[in-house]
């Protein structure tokens, strides 16, 4: 009891941002200190390479993967990272859970918890989404399963453009899925890439998504787009949509945009011909 007493604590402890972790808390072995911005060295590249090189050492054990399940849900910042950096660093911790299968099945019950806490970096919540999407299929839970996909329902209605966008990508990528309405995601992702009112970079990642979960009103507005969207980002959307979705009339509407200077554009055309650079031939 002595040691779960310690552990609980511990937990308690990151949970709250505190700064000071216990030398003799189980799990913080030398490894998983210098991961969790513990040990005196809290540089970046050390602690992506320490984490890199789990794949190959000895397998973590019960209480390491709680010392890490724990620097996950921490929400001190005192290591002088940058939100990015300390981000990368959990998303690289978390595609090892992913792939554990001790965590993978209830991983998706962590990811819940942190994406809620609006004491998390809005770049952590908005990776540990992305990682709901994936954990999916690992939950073994229907109520789990329910609950993410209730979530990521949620999350895809949001005013917040990076979130709604994000909920909709994981949506999109569970299409196959019984549990899953693909024809209210295809359906929130048209209305979204109608709305003139939406940031570009929302409405571009809607379009893709509506065309790939069949909706027929995809295609015409990609061409509306192709033909008189400012933006060269919506443009550039729009030829990977008509590309991959729309009839051999398209190839004709796209191929003039080989030669535009812009290399979004002509990049864009490219790859929706299957025309390669001359270097690269």
């Amino acid at each position: 009891m002595k040691t779960i007493s310690r552990f609980v604590i511990f937990l308690l402890a990151m949970l709250f941002g505190c700064v000071s972790w216990a030398a003799d808390v189980p799990g913080l072995t030398v490894r998983v200190r210098l991961i969790a911005g513990q040990a005196s060295e809290k540089g970046y590249i050390p602690r992506l390479e320490a984490i890199r090189a789990l794949a190959w050492e000895s397998p973590l054990s019960a209480d390491e993967r709680g010392a890490l399940m724990a620097f996950l849900g921490s929400t001190d910042v005192s290591d002088g990272l940058s939100v990015m950096e300390r981000a990368s660093l959990k998303n690289e911790v978390a595609e090892r859970f992913l792939r554990l299968p001790e965590t993978s099945g209830v991983f998706a019950r962590d990811l819940l918890a942190m994406q809620a806490d609006p004491a998390q970096s809005p770049v952590w919540r908005n990776y540990c989404i992305q990682f709901l999407g994936r954990s999916y299929t690992s939950a073994t839970d229907p109520a789990l399963r329910k609950e993410v996909c209730e979530r990521l329902y949620a999350l895809a209605d949001t005013a917040d453009p990076e979130t709604c966008g994000t909920a909709l990508i994981a949506l999109a990528a569970l299409k196959t899925n019984a549990e899953i309405d693909a024809s209210r995601v295809a359906s929130r992702s048209l209305a979204l890439a109608k709305d003139v009112s939406q940031s570009d970079g929302l409405r571009l990642t809607a379009l893709p998504i509506a065309a790939e979960l069949g909706r027929p009103e995809a295609v015409p507005l990609a061409r509306v787009w192709l033909a008189n969207a400012k933006s060269a980002n919506l443009r550039a959307a729009a030829i990977g949509v008509l590309g991959r979705y729309g009839d051999p009339s398209d190839r004709t509407r796209i191929r003039p945009f080989l030669s535009n200077p812009d290399p979004r554009l002509n990049g864009a055309a490219r790859a929706a011909l299957g025309v390669k650079r001359a270097a690269e031939k």
